[in-house]
């Protein structure tokens, strides 16, 4: 007896490989347990350690998201347990025969098995009109079975396929991923505030913007400081951050909460130093990026947090916004004792092995935290 499996026949140097696919629960039986990978081992091959906690996130997309995708998950299989039939007139397509008792060995997809396997057990008891019971029974997983007997072959081809895929940037994948409700938020603030100009102004495919750029802040950045506005800097996870924010903005508070940080930012546009420059045409963006701390990501997140807490203490914040703009954001300040501000918190004076004291700019959570809470008390 055998398990027949529709599939095209692909080649790819000198191997046959199957394009196929089967409904989930079946595809699940046909895959073997991965081993851990050990380059000790006789015949090495393997997989990296399972992450519980990616299989719990896979689990949760597949149990929430009412139309899935799931790449292709690539095994393996050995040339005397599968022979391919060809369909008649057709020269690559026709059914994958694999022996009864074959289990494919997983080269890339491990997660995704766990995932399908853990959320079959989980939704077992559920009714039978139950849409996560039904979405996960009609579902059809793709499999990409690769016919090689070669260990060392397999293990090569599991970096290879890790070194080839290439993930998206952070501000990409957030201004592409609607799912999240602040993602939708932060990308309406970035089209509808003057100081990002219809969006023109904000770096949506890379995380960083070059230092003659006419890009402000990348998307991940200006979502961030959009954030904190919002619900002020608890989280400390990027799960916890979306889940908190996605709150916030939800249960009827979203066009509310539109208004109050499209104000907030439009406001500071046209009152900060170096912002209103750039809203007047008297600074450029370049220029700005040189000259001051809030043009960096930490810098920003700095005034976001100190306008969160006045808000969040009821405070007035556009009179917070005039007491910020005294302050001076530059980097190098004009103070004639040469003194800042952020002193201490965005900028860091370090002892050369001369003996002169040069400044440089501080970054990480830590130094906007304090920056920010020093803000909000000058401010308040």
């Amino acid at each position: 007896m055998e398990v027949l499996l529709e599939a095209t026949a692909l080649k790819m140097g000198d191997r046959t490989m199957y394009a196929t696919a089967g409904p989930a629960e079946s595809v699940i039986r046909l895959i073997d347990q991965p081993s851990t990978w050990d380059p000790l081992a006789k015949q090495p091959h393997g997989n990296r350690v399972r992450s519980k906690d990616h299989v719990a996130a896979i689990v949760e997309y597949l149990k929430h998201e009412e139309n899935p995708i799931l790449s292709s998950i690539v095994v393996y299989a050995k040339g005397s347990d599968v022979t391919f039939a060809q369909a008649d007139g057709l020269a690559n397509v026709g059914h994958l025969r694999v022996k009864i008792g074959t289990t494919f060995d997983v080269g890339d997809g491990q997660h995704r098995c766990a995932a399908l396997a853990q959320l079959i057990a989980d939704l077992e008891d559920a009714d039978e009109d139950d849409p996560r019971r039904e979405r996960i029974h009609g579902m059809s997983v793709p499999l990409l079975v690769v016919v090689d007997d070669d260990q060392a072959r397999r293990a090569q081809d599991f970096v290879d396929l890790q070194r080839n895929a290439k993930p998206p940037s952070g501000s990409l994948g957030s201004s592409m991923d609607r799912r999240h409700a602040i993602n939708r938020f932060t990308l309406e603030i970035a089209k509808a505030a003057d100081l990002t100009n219809e969006g023109q102004r904000i770096e949506f495919l890379k995380d960083t913007v070059g230092k003659l750029s006419g890009k402000l802040y990348t998307f991940q950045a200006f979502r961030q400081f959009v954030t904190t506005l919002i619900i002020g800097s608890s989280q400390r996870t990027r799960a916890g951050l979306e889940k908190a924010a996605d709150e916030a903005v939800g249960n009827g508070q979203y066009a509310a909460e539109h208004n109050r940080v499209l104000d907030i930012l439009n406001t500071a546009a046209h009152t900060m130093p170096g912002w209103s420059e750039i809203m007047d045409g008297s600074l450029t963006v370049a220029e700005f990026r040189a000259d001051y701390l809030h043009s960096t990501a930490a810098g920003l997140y700095t005034l976001g947090l100190g306008l969160y807490h006045v808000h969040n203490d009821g405070g007035d914040i556009d009179e917070a916004i005039a007491r910020a703009a005294k302050i001076d954001w530059r980097r190098e300040p004009v103070d004639r004792d040469g003194k800042s501000f952020f002193d201490g918190t965005l900028i860091l004076k370090v002892e050369e092995d001369d003996g002169s004291v040069s400044r440089k700019l501080a970054s990480g959570r830590p130094a906007w935290e304090a920056a920010g809470e020093k803000l909000y008390n000058a401010i308040k």
